[in-house]
């Protein structure tokens, strides 16, 4: 009998790092909705999972809502073995027909995912479920036999297609405590912000734990969609021009946390901020592209094959609820709770706006933006700290 330990996250003791399992051959079946039914679109073998779509699709699958199913058999040596997955939007895992990791329903966009499972040798079916709701598509899955006593912080390499940073320096400043409190211990220029320290303190008059860096750069941007990626352990917080988009500064082994983006051309000051507890070290940093269209023409709808949208009407503004909320990325604004409702309008990243109402699942919100009065997405729309959602009128 199969012995699941289910982690959702990504401890030590693997024996190499995570990479695509050579000799494996995928059957891949690509349906053009989300619901893996009807017949698939088409099918094809692949040799891995190691997908990133931005903010596009398959060939002659919709850019949004569509699955696919992947399986194979492996023939595997007695152990006990990781598997991980990452994946936006959802991902649904079997092995030997067990179900281990299942997002389907449940979120967690972009949230590195493992299982350990003690197999006995022989040959093992493996399926693998993935869906995409809206916006950006990936998906990365593989496994390595599980080592007992190594403590290397061995992971899936974080996506690197379409890399958008230059080679513009980092500005490293490395502080003797974990909470970035001055004065700092020394600073220098760095390639990246990306650095493994392992057990090792960052310089020999720097402990090799409790310690924290800051990193900063001018990074030129290009018109477009990007998504920033960053893992590390322990603690990591990124800015944009110092306002905070990823904030999860505490203990960690390793989980990928991104924030998706829509900007101008020009400048931006990209800062990481990182802390090390205990034990293995390490930070990893990525910004890549996921559409190079200017802002005006993300938002623009194809002149043919678009899903049929409902028109727009007028909509009733509510007497404001006093809460707002700011776009964690350029929003479209809808006619309606849904996105088959009509674009009225858009929200600039960072823009603020007076919520009105919220739908009953509390996915939507009904926003007042300059005078435009629609429904935005609330997994883009933060609404500010402490607010009480139940005190907000369902008005849709």
């Amino acid at each position: 009998m199969l012995r699941l330990i289910i982690l959702l996250i990504l401890a030590v003791g693997v024996a190499g790092p995570v990479a695509a399992q050579p000799g494996v051959t995928w059957k891949a079946e690509y349906y053009d909705n989300p619901y893996l039914i009807g017949g698939d679109k088409y099918e094809r073998q692949e040799s891995a999972i190691n997908f990133d779509w931005g903010l596009g699709a398959p060939a002659d699958l919709p850019d949004d809502n569509f699955s696919i199913r992947f399986t194979t058999d492996v023939y595997f040596q007695a152990g006990t073995y990781r598997f991980s997955a990452l994946a936006d939007d959802q991902v649904r895992v079997s092995v030997a027909y067990a179900p281990i990791i299942d997002t389907f329903g449940k979120g967690q966009p972009g949230r590195l995912l493992t299982a350990d499972v003690t197999l006995p040798e022989g040959l093992h079916h493996i399926q693998i479920d993935y869906r995409e709701e809206v916006r950006e598509a990936y998906i990365q899955f593989d496994w390595a036999r599980v080592t007992p006593g190594s403590d290397a912080p061995q992971l899936p390499v974080i996506f690197t297609s379409a890399p958008a940073l230059t080679p513009n320096p980092w500005q490293a400043a490395y502080y003797d405590n974990p909470n970035l409190a001055e004065p700092f211990k020394f600073k220098r220029n760095e390639n990246s912000a990306t650095r493994t320290f392992n057990t090792d303190p960052p310089r020999e008059d720097m402990p090799a734990d409790h310690f924290s860096v800051r990193w900063e750069s001018i990074q030129p941007l290009a018109d477009g969609t990007y998504q920033m990626r960053v893992r590390a352990d322990d603690g990591v917080r990124v800015y944009i021009n110092g306002n905070r988009v990823i904030d999860e500064w505490h203990a960690a082994t390793g989980q990928i946390y991104t924030h998706t983006f829509t900007v101008a051309k020009g400048e931006y000051r990209l800062t990481v901020e990182y802390y090390d507890a205990t034990g293995p070290g390490f930070v990893e940093f990525n910004v890549v592209v996921l559409d190079s269209r200017p802002i005006d023409q993300l938002y623009t709808l194809p002149d043919s094959g678009a899903v049929a949208q409902q028109p727009a009407a007028p909509i009733d503004a509510p007497p404001p609820t006093g809460y707002t909320i700011s776009a964690a990325d350029s929003l479209n604004i809808r006619s309606g709770p849904g996105t088959d409702f009509a674009v009225t309008g858009k929200m600039p990243f960072e823009a603020e706006a007076a919520v009105l109402g919220r739908d009953a699942n509390n996915l939507w919100w009904l926003v007042d933006y300059n005078g435009v009065v629609g429904w935005v997405s609330a997994r883009y729309g933060r609404i500010e700290a402490n607010a009480n959602i139940n005190s907000i009128p369902v008005t849709g």
